[in-house]
């Protein structure tokens, strides 16, 4: 795999994960287990790039940031819910 296609994955996970998360922070009909299937997603296509590549060195402290943020992903979901179920009970 070149850079470009790389990028080419990335950035349709990067899409498709957002356009979710936004229908699931906006209150819209969204599928939760399709969140955390693209945050394993990002999280696999991250440790590619780490493996892969070194530079550009923004891509590489990009990359670090999505490990991280698909590692508590499914955390983040569940502190989400938690708080609207409290919300919505008081």
């Amino acid at each position: 795999m070149d850079l470009e296609q790389w990028c080419q994955i990335d950035e349709a996970i990067h899409v498709a994960a957002t356009d979710e998360e936004y229908k699931k922070y906006a209150g819209i009909d969204n599928n939760e287990k399709l969140i955390e299937r693209l945050a394993e997603l990002k999280l696999s296509n991250s440790e590619i790039f780490i493996n892969s590549f070194s530079n550009p060195r923004a891509l590489v402290l990009g990359s670090i940031e999505d490990i991280a943020y698909s590692k508590t992903k499914k955390l983040e979901l569940e502190l989400h819910n938690a708080r609207n179920t409290k919300i919505i009970s008081q």
